[in-house]
C-alpha cells in the first residue's frame, strides 16, 4: 500500500498542473502546450491549454524559437532559465523550429 501511495505522488509531481499561460506556473516554470501542432497553422493556438514544467537548466533541451520567457505565453518547449541561452544544434523539428541545448551566455 505505501508503495502504491510514493507511486501516485511521483505521477503527480512529473505531471505538473495545469495552465493555460506561463503566469499560471510556479517560479522556474513555464506552461508547455499538451497539443503538440501538425502544421504552421496550429503555431500559434494555446486554446487547449497546457501542463507547468521547469524551465530548461544547463545542457537541457530547448528550442531556438522560444528563446525569450513570456509569462502570457504557452509554449511548446521551456525556454532556458534566465542566465543560460539556447544554442541551435542545427536539428529541425518540424514545424517547431530549431532544436537546441541551454548554455551559459
Amino acid at each position: 500500500m505505501k508503495l502504491l501511495i510514493v507511486f501516485a505522488l511521483l505521477v503527480l509531481a512529473w505531471c505538473g498542473e495545469a495552465c493555460q499561460t506561463s503566469a499560471d506556473c510556479g517560479h522556474g516554470e513555464c506552461c508547455v502546450s499538451n497539443m503538440r501542432p501538425i502544421g504552421k497553422r496550429q503555431l500559434v493556438s494555446s486554446r487547449d491549454g497546457g501542463t507547468c514544467k521547469p524551465r530548461g537548466k544547463l545542457d537541457g533541451g530547448c528550442l531556438k524559437r522560444d528563446e525569450t520567457y513570456d509569462p502570457t505565453k504557452i509554449f511548446f518547449r521551456c525556454p532556458c532559465v534566465d542566465g543560460l541561452i539556447c544554442k541551435g544544434m542545427k536539428i529541425f523539428d518540424v514545424p517547431l523550429g530549431e532544436m537546441g541545448t541551454c548554455v551559459h551566455a
